[in-house]
């Protein structure tokens, strides 16, 4: 079964059996993100959101970011020690977001009528009422997994929202290789930002 890991308010909380030798190797794994390669040449710089953490593969991690209006974002994820996970790492944006939509409820309801002759006569009545409400949805704003060409995605926000990084670690340890299937690796998610260029298409 595969792991599911979260980052929340910069800490890491595994889910592993040992919680000592998951922060132990956490703490080998800090600084991991200061080794992927940064696109400073076009003027990005190293966002303070960008995460790094210990992990198995087969791992996700699941990393929560905001991004702001009129910022352009550059996302890529990086394992510097592991030769055999370069340009293998594969990540979902998703974002949840409340959409508007009509609900309809059929209600029954008692009325009091009367006959020719003047007598109350009980009778129900049944009905249809709509209600606007509103619902949360997740959308997936990119999706690593159908792209083979790239594991790096930019962008920019037409406004300030909260997004959902959730990133895959392969498996490619095993017979045959460096890397054995149970071995930790150290993983870097880069964030990087920058002012948006004028008139560059932007994610809405």
């Amino acid at each position: 079964m595969k792991k599911l890991l979260l980052f929340t308010l910069g800490l890491f909380f595994a889910s592993a059996a040992s919680e000592a030798l998951a922060q132990h190797s956490q703490y080998l794994c800090n600084g991991a993100v200061k080794h992927c390669i940064f696109n400073k040449k076009d003027g990005y710089v190293f966002n303070q959101q960008s995460k790094s953490g210990s992990f198995i593969q087969g791992d996700t991690a699941e990393v929560t970011i905001v991004v702001y209006k009129n910022m352009d974002y550059r996302i890529s994820a990086c394992a510097p020690e592991v030769e055999e996970l370069q340009g293998q790492m594969k990540f979902k944006i998703v974002e949840e977001i409340k959409e508007a939509e009509w609900q309809t409820n059929t209600v029954t309801q008692t009325v009091t009528e009367y006959d020719d002759n003047g007598n109350a006569v009980d009778k129900e009545v049944t009905k249809e009422v709509k209600k606007r409400v509103y619902v949360k949805k997740k959308v997936v704003r990119y999706d690593g997994y159908k792209d083979e060409e790239e594991n790096i995605f930019e962008f920019i926000s037409d406004k300030t929202r909260k997004l959902t990084i959730q990133v895959y670690i392969p498996e490619v340890g095993g017979e045959g290789g460096e890397l054995a299937a149970d071995d930790v690796v150290c993983i870097g998610l880069l964030i990087e930002h920058r002012p948006a260029p004028k008139n560059f298409g932007k994610f809405k």
